[in-house]
């Protein structure tokens, strides 16, 4: 249990930091120039919408391979073993899980 604790809250820690650090650069970019949709219209940045596109995606992958999955299993091990508080440690890594998925949407829609 403490081991699958410990890898899950520094998945978290790592998600928050990728996730806080593309923040600053969003806050960054609005003070520079007012923000990234006013770029001049002769610079193209459909390369760099495509690279925050899939730098998103391959976090979300790794959100819910770091909380999904395990979840799911702590959740069918706590039915098989009666184990309530096994149980509801799966449904937390569920939920904390969908919220961190939820938030890389919201964070890229500053992008």
């Amino acid at each position: 249990m403490k081991k699958a604790f410990r890898k899950i809250a520094k998945a978290i820690s790592i998600t928050t930091t990728i996730l806080l650090s593309s923040v600053f650069l969003a806050f960054s970019a609005f003070a520079e120039g007012g923000g990234i949709g006013d770029a001049p219209s002769s610079v193209n940045t459909a390369t760099y919408k495509t690279l925050v596109t899939l730098v998103f995606w391959v976090v979300r992958i790794v959100v819910l391979g770091l909380t999904a999955i395990p979840g799911l299993v702590k959740i069918a091990q706590g039915v098989g073993n009666e184990d309530v508080r096994e149980r509801n440690g799966g449904i937390s890594l569920l939920v904390i899980g969908g919220a961190l998925f939820a938030a890389t949407f919201a964070i890229e829609a500053l992008f």
